[in-house]
């Protein structure tokens, strides 16, 4: 039988064995659930050229985020953390990227850092994102990813 962890706070799913006499009794093993290869894909293509450090993945509101630590680039300096969104609409692979960016606050005569979000939202049809069935067209993918990327880029 599946059920939801009592003792988990997420509430994961999990698979309920032993004796149906004795619920006391018996075991609860979690449910892993992944992303679609896809968007494992995805996240990798953001690890080796882009050097971001993946730092856990969630469902949330129909997207599958998945949090990001920036790299010690100069021209993203100013990123805090990315969360990158991502889902399917038919067939088609929507991205949104969350940039959490200082900023510099000129109000008045103080100069103060701001943290602000940033958001860049893209979409992809299967012949922009896939290569054959099972790849992903990295050099479009690397190409999208790097057009985000400038919106939060400093010239540094």
């Amino acid at each position: 039988m599946i059920f939801l962890d009592p003792s988990d706070k997420s509430s994961s799913l999990g698979v309920l064995y032993g004796s149906s006499h004795d619920v006391a009794a018996s075991q609860f093993q979690p449910i892993t659930i992944k992303p679609h290869r896809y968007i494992e894909q995805l996240i990798t293509a953001f690890e080796s050229p882009f050097q971001f450090v993946p730092k856990g993945t969630k469902f949330s509101d129909g997207w599958v985020e998945t949090k990001m630590k920036p790299p010690s680039a100069k021209r993203l300096v100013l990123v805090e953390e990315l969360t990158l969104g991502t889902q399917f609409a038919a067939e088609n692979l929507n991205l949104k990227y969350t940039f959490k960016v200082k900023g510099l606050d000129t109000s008045g005569n103080e100069i103060n850092v701001k943290k602000r979000k940033t958001v860049v939202e893209q979409s992809f049809t299967p012949k922009e994102y896939l290569l054959t069935k099972d790849h992903l067209n990295h050099e479009t993918i690397e190409a999208k990813i790097e057009e985000a990327l400038l919106q939060v880029a400093t010239g540094f």
